[in-house]
């Protein structure tokens, strides 16, 4: 006979009706798997660090009993049972074969709410049954102090002969000073899956459990482990406030900033973390969040006093809390300790704390107000003043800084700051910051200018008023020895050495060539860089289907410094076109000049596949105000066009006459726009 019960047994049913259905189901299901073999289990040993690791109870039946050495709690699965083993302190047995008690485990599972627990796994020793009971009114899990949540209804019970077994320890322990013993228990998978809690025996690996004994199988209230929900998860919680000392009397910004972080290999889950209200005097608090793990999410609960929750936290991960507020304390306020902690479903609880102090040294400022609390006014005012400048009297004037210059201070950082062009004195930065002047011994002394002469051209000499020589550097002068030493580089002047300095004579009829990429008309015949047959011989077509103009300010008083364009086709050579071997320059001019030319290097290109050529400038570092630029060549051979940006340096125009150039390598592409002017519309100017 086959009952299908599935989530039936999940309803809110009670009483002996629907125990009797549950009895018919293990009964139907006891043949269709093998009897849970204990001997064979592969029992892990689960527990906690702590300095006392079981809460003790009377009987010793139902004391657990452990320690690092001997575990006292041991949870294994395999594809047919969830196992129990729990050691303790005296012998379980009695009337019939367990005592008038219960051992019972509450269970989390992977799919519920992580900060409330769905189910809890029994062996009653009363009815001689194991039992799954389901907690449909759930409590939020704390356990400062222990808290309380019995389960409510009764999905599964089974009698428990095969399903649970006593037996000696046999492994040496003896917490009492007789040997320990264990309590074996296991519940059927099929069960469990049939009461909803697991779809399959490996979700076991992922659930939670808090091993407790109990006098009823549906609550947990003798002996428990001083754990959290086992496999644990570990804590660390650091906790900071900056600043840490504020002075009384204003208003000083503060930021509380506490990092959580998972140390074990188990992820936390139900993670809460909290913190203590708030004084009076620390008002506007904001609360933000962050974690170096994406998949962290989390839930702002409260502000003052803080608590935010997050449901998972994977094993390594960290989660960042930063309550930003203000602090307006008097001298008559306490100092304040946030006592912050953090503690997760299967994590123990962590704390730090993050201090903050009023008023003391360091918090006086200037401005007729006492702000370290020690009964005086602006105490110290002209530190509080101080501007950096050693070359002014600092000091505090019925509450206001002032700054007074030293009559012939030159402050200083390095020694050229203090060159005073006397050869005869040495110029030093002294260790104030105040520059210094050592006369040098020795020094040859001057009476007239001639005295001073150093057969440079390019230096003015004089003696000065303390009797050594002033040597003065004339800008822009080159000394020399010869005319090759004076080449400027620039075909329209000659240059010469003469008396010991270069001349630079500018040629007659000299019309210099025009310097391809520096936006500029160097040759004077009004076209720039590729607008001109200097740079490019041959221009091809350029066909220009729509742009956008928005300077920031134009005779439309237009306003916004945007560009976007599109060209359906550019008369390239597609075989030739590539943009990430040779650089690419846009030109857009007006009558009166260039309103935008910008050189994109080709190692910015990214050719994404053989057919289109991207790049990307989000932080304006190379594209002058560009955000991206595309070539795509179509298989017909035709070349399109598009770049948008909207912060782009553009000249200001009235939309007539525009030229549109565009250049990679060798080739270049241009239409003007001459005989259609740019339109003026709410978005700015726009062609067509």
């Amino acid at each position: 006979m086959r009952v299908c019960v599935g989530r039936l047994v999940s309803v809110r049913r009670r009483g002996a009706l629907a125990g009797a259905v549950l009895a018919l189901l293990v009964a139907s299901g006891a043949g269709a798997q093998g009897a849970p073999d204990f001997d064979a289990a592969p029992w892990t040993g689960v527990g906690c660090p702590a300095d006392e690791l079981v809460r003790h109870t009377t009987p010793a039946g139902v004391d657990l009993a452990g320690d690092a050495t001997y575990p006292a709690i041991y949870i294994a699965h395999d594809a047919d049972y969830a196992y129990f083993r729990y050691r303790v302190d005296g012998d379980p047995s009695g009337p019939g074969t367990f005592a008038q008690y219960s051992w019972t485990a509450l269970m989390q599972v992977p799919w519920g709410d992580p900060f409330r627990y769905q189910y809890q796994l029994s062996l009653n020793g009363k009815d001689e049954t194991v039992e799954i009971w389901e907690n449909t009114v759930a409590s939020v899990i704390d356990f400062a102090p222990l808290f309380q949540d019995s389960s409510e209804v009764l999905l599964f019970s089974a009698p428990s002969a095969g399903l649970a077994r006593i037996a000696p320890a046999g492994d040496g322990s003896s917490f009492g000073g007789t040997p320990d013993w264990f309590v074996d228990f296991a519940v059927p998978v099929p069960a469990l899956v049939q009461a909803g809690a697991i779809a399959e025996a490996a979700d076991l690996d992922r659930a939670l459990y808090y091993p407790a004994t109990s006098t009823n199988p549906n609550n947990y209230n003798k002996s428990t482990l001083t754990c959290s929900f086992l496999p644990a998860a570990s804590l660390s919680l650091e906790a900071a406030v900056t600043p840490a000392l504020v002075p009384a009397h204003v208003t000083t910004p503060l930021a509380f900033t506490l990092t959580v972080t998972n140390t074990g290999g188990r992820a936390a889950r139900g993670l809460v973390v909290g913190g203590t209200a708030l004084p009076a005097y620390v008002s506007g608090a904001v609360v933000t969040v962050a974690s170096d793990d994406p998949q962290v999410t989390w839930t702002i609960v409260n502000a003052n006093p803080l608590e935010v929750r997050t449901s998972l936290l994977p094993a390594g991960a960290s989660l960042t809390v930063t309550l930003a507020a203000e602090a307006t304390p008097d001298c008559n306020a306490a100092d304040f300790v946030n006592h912050v902690s953090a503690f997760a479903t299967n994590a123990s609880d962590v704390f730090a704390d993050a201090a903050l102090a009023i008023g003391g040294a360091g918090t006086e400022t200037c401005d007729g107000l006492d702000n370290d609390c020690d009964g005086i006014v602006d105490d110290g005012g002209a530190a509080a003043c101080d501007d950096g400048d050693a070359c002014t009297v600092d000091a505090c004037v019925a509450g206001a800084c002032t700054a007074t210059p030293v009559d012939g201070c030159t402050p200083c950082t390095t020694g050229a700051d203090c060159e005073d062009a006397e050869v005869c004195t040495l110029d030093v930065c002294g260790p104030a910051g105040v520059c210094e002047h050592e006369t040098l011994a020795g020094c040859p002394a001057c009476t007239t200018d001639a005295d001073c002469s150093d057969g440079d051209a390019c230096t003015t000499e004089q003696c000065g008023a303390t009797g050594s020589c002033l040597v003065t550097v004339i800008p822009g002068c080159t000394s020399c020895a010869a005319d090759a030493e004076c080449d400027d580089g620039d075909a329209c002047t000659t240059d010469a050495c003469a008396a010991g300095a270069c001349t630079h004579t500018a040629a007659p009829s000299c019309v210099p060539a025009e310097v391809c990429g520096d936006c500029l008309d160097n040759d004077g015949d009004d076209l720039v860089d590729y607008e001109d047959e200097d740079c490019c011989a041959a221009q091809a077509g350029l066909d220009v289907r729509r742009m956008r103009l928005k300077p920031t300010t134009t005779t439309q008083n237009v306003r916004g410094n945007r560009l976007r364009m599109k060209v359906r086709n550019v008369a390239f050579e597609a075989a030739a076109l590539d943009p990430t071997a040779e650089d690419t320059t846009l030109q857009i001019a007006d009558g009166a000049g260039q309103l935008f030319c910008q050189t994109v290097p080709a190692e910015h290109w990214k050719n994404r596949n053989e057919r289109v050529f991207r790049f990307k400038d989000k932080t304006g570092a190379f594209a002058g105000g560009l955000a991206k630029g595309t070539f795509k060549v179509k298989k017909n051979g035709r070349i399109m066009f598009a770049a948008k940006g909207k912060r782009v340096t553009l000249v200001p125009t009235s939309g007539q006459a525009v030229t549109v150039t565009l250049r990679v390598g060798g080739q270049c592409a241009q239409m003007q726009l001459g005989m259609r002017a740019l339109r003026r519309a709410e978005r700015g100017l726009v062609f067509p």
